[in-house]
């Protein structure tokens, strides 16, 4: 499997290259919600089957995104029932030690 250089927490630009890479694109996905805060933008969490990442993608026209943790469906799924911080992205980010605070 190819690899990719890209760090866990990171708010990087690209995410139109990035989902078209690693059959991200044509993925099965878990989608968590378009409405998670982060400051005053809005973010799309969603988790990709084809390479386990959960990841938030800011909301168009923005093209930023960052990849929170690679997880099996079940270890996601049963995360994400649990979850009880709301659309809070930073409280998110938190979770996985991607953000101070």
């Amino acid at each position: 499997m190819m690899q990719e250089k890209f760090s866990l927490g990171k708010i990087v630009s690209g995410y139109d290259v990035w989902m078209q890479a690693m059959g991200r694109a044509a993925s099965k996905k878990i989608e968590f919600g378009v409405w998670w805060r982060l400051d005053a933008t809005y973010w799309r969490v969603v988790w990709l089957e084809a390479t386990g990442e959960l990841c938030a993608a800011e909301r168009k026209p923005s093209d930023r995104y960052v990849v929170l943790c690679r997880l099996e469906k079940k270890e996601v799924n049963d995360f994400m029932r649990k979850w009880y911080d709301g659309d809070d992205l930073h409280a998110l980010l938190r979770h996985f030690g991607l953000a101070s605070g």
